[in-house]
């Protein structure tokens, strides 16, 4: 975590097995997510440097997370054999929805404002839109 107007390293998050591929803070600056090429991200407390939750699930690298506008859920994105975003929930760790249909990695999945959909971008040259709750692409 940097301060950014100063460059100042204030604290450093630890936990993950393998390097980083993005990193998020939630809509209130409290928490952030990070994606792991451990095939897990993690969510963290940014005023102790506790990892709250970790969202294991996917079977390959978790290349992006986002939070969604209201802050309690986060979206996954993951690598080549996996192919897929998921939805889980920021206090349980739960899969509230798989959302499976590209043809190669996914690189990245966000919310949209309202949080009732997600879009995710793929190396299969197509992003996606789906319903954030059923996870049916629309």
């Amino acid at each position: 975590l940097w301060d950014s107007f100063s460059g100042e390293c204030l604290q450093t998050f630890e936990g993950h097995l393998m390097s980083l591929d993005s990193a998020k803070f939630s809509p209130d600056g409290d928490r952030f997510v990070s994606a792991s090429r451990d095939y897990t991200a993690k969510i963290w407390s940014c005023c102790s440097g506790d990892c709250l939750c970790t969202l294991a699930g996917h079977v390959d690298e978790v290349r992006h997370a986002s939070f969604s506008p209201c802050g309690r859920r986060i979206v996954t994105a993951s690598g080549p054999t996996d192919r897929t975003a998921k939805v889980w929930d920021c206090t349980t760790g739960e899969i509230l929805c798989t959302l499976k249909g590209h043809g190669d990695e996914v690189l990245s999945a966000s919310f949209s404002p309202d949080g009732r959909s997600v879009i995710t971008a793929s190396y299969d040259f197509t992003a996606k839109i789906w319903s954030g709750s059923r996870g049916l692409c629309l």
